[in-house]
């Protein structure tokens, strides 16, 4: 498999047969809106890996693959689609050919570069976007950037995060009312803050003017991971078949506890206050 920016495609070429049967019978269950979900996947690591193959296995049209980085080897324990044959190789290469083993009806576009540098391109690909999960561990003012083009497209827009036992979802629709990220978090630079907005946020080229989180190293393993794209994935089903999800989710796997709470429009958020 040869991967050259957007100009591959993989899925040309599909099984035939009624796989989807059994999640078909699930009362209130629409495989037509699966089917019709073109999805864009921001990171394809710890949390992509798993909503990749959660996607293709849901039968969604499309789904975008974006991440700039390769395989290494403490990737292993937690990133499903690699195996120690991966290491070294960039990870969208990788996830590629392992989600052919996967697939039963989905267009696959990897896309090996990164989105501070490539962010046209990612603007460009949104337009043809139902969802859009970020999974790029850069930190606030990247998932700002996404919001502000989700919010641009109309469309849903998720994130996940583990630390050690625990979970973190949010989950913003995109729906008229519903809050946005900004809503829920406050960021202190506000000279970035307005760069990022859904105004200017599609007439950059490059946003590397982003500042990075300065996270620690990550603590996770593999149920964490998994577990936390699968309420990912969830989440954007539950949104897609009309039932209304938290706005934030926390799971504790140490208590088993779960935490969930809607939150509300905030009057004079900058980033959605036009609804």
């Amino acid at each position: 498999l040869k991967v050259i920016g957007m100009t591959e495609r993989i899925g040309s070429s599909l099984p035939s047969g009624n796989f989807f049967d059994r999640q078909m019978r699930i009362p209130g269950w629409n495989q037509a809106k699966i089917e019709e979900s073109v999805v864009l996947c921001l990171g394809c690591g710890g949390l992509g890996s798993t909503v990749a193959i959660d996607l293709v296995r849901l039968g969604v049209k499309k789904i975008f693959i974006v991440d700039k980085d390769v395989v290494d080897e403490h990737n292993l324990n937690r990133q499903i689609l690699f195996s120690s044959n991966s290491i070294g190789k960039p990870k969208v290469t990788c996830a590629a050919e392992s989600l052919l083993h996967h697939n039963l009806r989905t267009e696959i576009v990897p896309l090996h570069v990164d989105v501070l540098i490539h962010w046209k391109e990612i603007v460009e690909i949104s337009k043809e976007c139902t969802m859009i999960f970020n999974m790029i561990d850069v930190g606030e003012y990247l998932d700002l950037a996404v919001q502000s083009l989700a919010f641009n497209r109309g469309i849903p827009f998720c994130l996940g995060g583990t630390f050690r036992s625990s979970i973190t979802v949010d989950f913003f629709s995109g729906k008229v009312d519903a809050p946005c990220w900004l809503c829920t978090t406050g960021v202190s630079n506000k000279e970035i803050r307005d760069r990022l907005l859904p105004e200017k946020i599609e007439t950059y080229d490059v946003i590397d003017f982003i500042p990075k989180d300065n996270n620690p190293t990550g603590e996770s393993n593999v149920y964490v991971c998994c577990t936390c794209s699968n309420l990912m994935v969830s989440a954007f089903v539950q949104n897609l078949l009309g039932i209304r999800v938290p706005t934030r989710t926390i799971f504790y796997f140490e208590q088993y506890d779960i935490e969930k709470w809607h939150s509300e429009s905030e009057p004079h958020c900058p980033l959605c206050k036009v609804k």
